[in-house]
């Protein structure tokens, strides 16, 4: 070999069995390893809207922020909330009633990473809440009994509270016959027709309300309403 001529015989072995390795002759050489896969960051929460809610629950609360991933989880405090992913961004959630007090916000993926808010959440009494105005929003078809649209116009309502009383609602365009205000206790009314309760409300957070009603123009299972 040429090498012999300018390089010491060991010198010319140790090359020839290190060319020999990395072109593949003289034993097998390990190929080359594979690219790690980046790390996953871990969720955020940015906003939490509303942060207060009713200890009655039912609350929808927006949950804003990064990483969601599918099949997330949340938690307030020890219980946790039927929660919706929408987007990597956001989660939709329903709180479940709990006692009064400030609780911590567990989001949680389900690679395990979480992201946490101490006292991100607070549960008030609905009492406490101001619901005396005028309130609008939409009624939610029995799927059963009312085609069509989810929400549309024909089931747009309007109720008032004044002094802590129900005194009037609409819905689809019908007046419901109050023979009395009603009182809002707690948070909560009701209204009783001829074949039973027709309508129940509770105020679920400041400007937030849910409740059901059962006519003929508002066949619904649930509503919710904000405060004008």
């Amino acid at each position: 070999m040429m090498f012999s001529r300018l390089f010491p015989r060991a010198i010319v072995a140790s090359l020839v069995a290190v060319l020999g390795m990395s072109s593949g002759c003289g034993g097998d050489a390990p190929g080359p390893s594979a690219p790690s896969a980046a790390p996953v960051a871990p969720p955020t929460i940015l906003t939490v809207s509303p942060s207060r809610g009713s200890t009655g629950g039912g609350t929808s609360v927006a949950i804003l922020g990064s990483g969601f991933q599918s099949g997330v989880t949340v938690k307030l405090g020890a219980e946790r909330q039927s929660a919706r992913l929408l987007n990597n961004t956001s989660i939709l959630m329903t709180t479940t009633a709990h006692d009064p007090g400030a609780v911590e916000i567990v989001v949680t993926n389900p690679d395990g990473q979480s992201a946490r808010v101490g006292d991100g959440y607070s549960y008030a009494s609905p009492q406490s809440f101001d619901f005396n105005g005028a309130w609008e929003g939409y009624a939610v078809a029995h799927p059963e009994t009312h085609l069509g649209p989810r929400q549309h116009s024909d089931m747009e309502m309007r109720f008032t509270i004044e002094r802590n009383m129900l005194t009037s609602f609409t819905c689809g365009g019908a007046t419901l016959a109050l023979s009395s205000p009603h009182a809002v206790s707690d948070g909560a009314f009701a209204h009783a027709g001829d074949g039973g309760v027709v309508l129940t409300g509770r105020i679920a957070a400041e400007g937030a309300a849910v409740g059901t009603i059962n006519t003929d123009a508002c066949p619904a299972t649930w509503w919710t309403a904000a405060r004008r």
